[in-house]
């Protein structure tokens, strides 16, 4: 699969992060956490590539603490095994990268300061390294996995899902659920 950050010029990312830290105060999501190093942008994108195709074999062990956050999202693990992948034919999920999108009437309709995006009427998950704060493989997993919720349950926002896993519920920071899920679902 090509993507547009496989290709690019480490001093043209480093340009569209300075740009985009100016432009929108480099918060991410909200949240306290603070951006992944610069070097890891680029890994941290390929992380989500291989999340997206990890996740077409999801199959949590049976009344683990992940089946029961499964459960209580009220999404089975065969939904969620359907939703990754790029093959949209069979339902698949892409990958798109914010800076892929060229117009600015359609760019606006994303959240400039998240990492990813559900974005149900085009089947997508869009996604800004610049706002990237995950720093291992097990965290990229669990926002992956946060994300296709959304596009399992189109209509539950992240204060109903963080109030499903009852966890701290924060419309303006919304890390705590892409954590829970990879601290249940994903950690050793």
């Amino acid at each position: 699969m090509s993507a547009p950050f496989f290709n690019i010029i480490p001093g043209v990312l480093q340009a569209w992060i300075d740009n985009s830290e100016y432009s929108f105060n480099h918060r991410i999501d909200g949240s306290t956490h603070e951006p992944a190093p610069f070097a890891t942008h680029v890994h941290d994108a390929k992380w989500a590539v291989l999340a997206n195709q990890q996740l077409q074999s999801f199959n949590p062990v049976k009344n683990s603490p992940c089946a029961k956050d499964l459960s209580a999202l009220d999404v089975s693990a065969s939904k969620f095994r359907s939703l990754p992948g790029n093959d949209r034919g069979k339902g698949g999920t892409d990958l798109v990268d914010l800076r892929a999108i060229v117009s600015p009437v359609v760019r606006r309709f994303f959240n400039q300061n998240a990492d990813f995006t559900a974005d149900d009427p085009s089947h997508a998950i869009v996604f800004n390294m610049a706002n990237f704060w995950q720093t291992n493989y097990s965290e990229m997993l669990g926002t992956m996995l946060h994300e296709l919720v959304h596009l399992a349950h189109w209509d539950a926002t992240d204060t109903h899902i963080q109030h499903e896993l009852k966890i701290a519920e924060n419309a303006d920071d919304t890390t705590n659920i892409s954590e829970k899920l990879a601290q249940d679902c994903f950690q050793e």
